[in-house]
């Protein structure tokens, strides 16, 4: 008889849907403990820059193939692996937080938040953490700083660049968001305005950036409990604020509109 064949994974909850005897039960325990072992291993740390102290994250590190390098969106957002764990079911995947975000350090001067400041904290990240051949992978803004960085650096050793949810242009990216705007309530279509054109991004402008989210960033009501508490450690930093996000947009390569040469 072949034992394995009958062996079906199942979840601690799913465990309350069966009935068992006490021998039953001791054998599900070493199999869900088996299954624990098999599950990639997550270490985390920081990583040292000039500006400060960058935190990083890796799932599977023990894995084999071609490590994945994730950038998070923003700027001034920071990483989520949930959702994602299929992705380091068979290689390694590195996350860090960007300088002023999630765990890393708060900047000293608020212009060290910059895309040329990122770009660097980016290539450190990646010798730091020994990623000689790595597939970078960008979230939003994440995808305008890989771009940022292969045209600035010219780096070697990227084996393959995945984009996702691309922010690539800064001006493509204000007319979307003018246009969303524009059908947005009355009340959060002038929090926005009066927040844009006095400086003030007060309590007003981010009600009304949450509920432009609400619409255009995630769908799911209520938001998943990680999206909730990652927004929620973002309102209370207030790191980068508002003004600097802009002008990071501003100094965005507009990579819609290069000429791009093949090798």
């Amino acid at each position: 008889m072949n034992v394995h064949a009958q062996i079906k994974w199942v979840s601690v909850a799913e465990l309350q849907d069966y009935s068992f005897c006490p021998a039953d039960v001791e054998i599900a325990d070493k199999l869900i403990s088996l299954k624990k072992m098999e599950e990639p291993r997550m270490r985390e740390g920081f990583v040292e820059t000039a500006n400060g102290k960058i935190w990083f994250s890796v799932y599977g590190e023990e894995l084999r193939k071609t490590p994945l390098l994730l950038l998070h969106g923003g700027p001034g957002f920071l990483s989520m692996s949930e959702g994602l764990e299929a992705l380091w079911e068979d290689r390694p995947v590195y996350f860090y937080d960007q300088l002023g975000c999630g765990n890393s350090d708060r900047a000293s001067d608020a212009d060290f938040y910059s895309v040329e400041r990122y770009v660097e904290e980016l290539a450190a990240v990646r010798q730091a953490l020994k990623l000689d051949e790595v597939v970078l992978m960008g979230f939003s803004w994440g995808c305008a700083l890989a771009c940022a960085y292969l045209l600035a650096e010219r780096p070697t050793g990227i084996k393959g660049v995945v984009l996702c949810a691309p922010y690539l242009s800064s001006p493509v990216w204000d007319v979307d968001q003018r246009q969303n705007i524009a059908r947005m309530p009355a009340e959060a279509r002038t929090a926005i305005d009066q927040g844009e054109s006095t400086g003030d991004y007060g309590e007003a402008y981010q009600a009304a950036t949450m509920t432009y989210y609400k619409r255009h960033l995630c769908l799911l009501s209520p938001w998943p409990d990680f999206l909730e508490a990652a927004s929620a450690r973002i309102q209370m930093s207030r790191e980068p604020d508002s003004a600097v996000l802009q002008r990071i947009r501003e100094d965005c390569p507009d990579v819609l509109s290069l000429t791009v040469t093949p090798l």
